[in-house]
């Protein structure tokens, strides 16, 4: 009399288990690309918004009188922000700024003298990336001019 004990998993549970393990890890592989491509696209993004937001503090630091805001700026066709802002005076010729792990960033400005209304400047600043699909950030303030 033999008393038959099967211990152990058969060759076909076994293959199963593996591609069920393949095919999670893949997914897993899959989701980490994503996360790596997204996470780069929030830091372009994220350094744009910095860009826009310094430039802005830039021009609103600026005294009210300043012959900057007397008259419109950068508002030709056939785009309205067609003034380049320097980001980096120390380069010779520079329309553009590098940032390490970002890329490379361009800051158009405008600013409409006495709009909406008399003694106001409204400024628009845009910063766009040249990687990326050229993500643009556009922020917009106003100012008291005199």
């Amino acid at each position: 009399m033999f008393i038959k004990s099967e211990k152990g998993f058969s060759l076909v549970e076994l293959l199963v288990a593996v591609v069920m393990l393949a095919v999670g890890l893949l997914a897993v592989a899959g989701m980490q690309s994503m996360a790596i491509n997204k996470n780069a696209y929030a830091n372009r993004y994220s350094t744009a918004t910095a860009l826009a937001q310094e430039v802005m503090e830039d021009f609103l630091a600026r005294e009210p009188s300043s012959a900057i805001f007397q008259s419109d700026v950068g508002l030709g066709p056939p785009d309205p922000s067609a003034a380049n802002y320097d980001l980096d005076p120390s380069a010779v010729t520079s329309n553009s700024v590098t940032v390490t792990g970002a890329g490379t960033f361009t800051v158009l400005y405008s600013i409409d003298a006495n709009n909406p209304v008399a003694n106001v400047a409204k400024i628009t600043v845009k910063v766009t990336t040249t990687i990326g699909g050229g993500q643009t950030v556009t922020l917009i303030s106003y100012k008291r001019s005199l």
